[in-house]
C-alpha cells in the first residue's frame, strides 16, 4: 500500500527548472491530498451506510469514485487533468449535497475550501486560467444555489427528504424512465 501512495511515476526534481519544480511539487501535493480526501470520504461512505443514511453514502461514495479516478490520473501522469477532475467533481459533490441538505446545516460553507483549493494545486505562473476558473467556479455555484433555491431542494426534485429517503426509495427514484 505505501508503494501505491508514492509517486513513483512523476519526474524526478533533479535538473528541472524552477516553474517544472514548482509544477511538479503542485502536482505531488495535490496527489497526496486527494489521496487524503479519497480515505476520509470512503470512511464517511461507509459510516453513512452502518447507519443508514443511502443519500449521505451515495454522495460521498461518488465523491470516493471520483477522487479514485483523479488518483489514476495522477499514477499515470495525468497530472493537470487529475487536477481539474478534482475541482469540478469537488464543486459537484457540494452542488449535490445542498440538494439534499437539511434546514439549519451549513453545507455550503464547503465552497470556501473549495476557493482556496485552486491556489494549493495550480501555478498563477504556468496556469492562469486554471486557477481562475477553479477559484471562480464554487464562488458562482454558491451564488446559483443560494439565489436558485437549490439549498434543500430534494422535496421539490424527487418529491422526498433527505431523512424520508430510504433505500426502497432510492431505488424508485434510480429505476424512474
Amino acid at each position: 500500500m505505501s508503494n501505491f501512495l508514492k509517486l513513483v511515476n512523476l519526474p524526478e526534481d533533479e535538473g528541472l527548472s524552477q516553474i517544472e519544480l514548482d509544477l511538479n511539487r503542485r502536482a505531488k501535493i495535490a496527489y497526496h491530498a486527494a489521496g487524503f480526501f479519497f480515505l476520509l470520504s470512503s470512511a464517511w461512505s461507509f459510516s453513512f451506510a452502518w447507519l443508514g443514511d443511502t443519500i449521505g453514502m451515495v454522495i460521498t461514495a461518488c465523491f470516493a469514485v471520483s477522487l479514485f479516478v483523479a488518483i489514476v490520473l495522477f499514477r499515470i501522469r495525468q497530472t493537470k487533468f487529475a487536477r481539474i477532475v478534482w475541482i469540478v467533481t469537488s464543486n459537484l459533490a457540494v452542488v449535490l449535497a445542498l440538494i439534499f441538505t437539511n434546514p439549519g446545516e451549513d453545507i455550503d460553507l464547503l465552497f470556501l475550501i473549495l476557493i482556496a483549493l485552486p491556489f494549493l494545486i495550480f501555478s498563477r505562473k504556468e496556469e492562469p486560467v486554471l486557477l481562475l476558473t477553479s477559484f471562480f467556479m464554487p464562488i458562482v455555484l454558491w451564488v446559483f444555489c443560494v439565489t436558485s433555491g437549490v439549498i434543500g431542494a430534494s422535496m421539490f426534485l424527487f418529491g422526498q427528504s433527505r431523512q424520508m429517503l430510504s433505500k426502497e426509495m432510492l431505488k424508485n427514484v434510480l429505476m424512474r424512465e
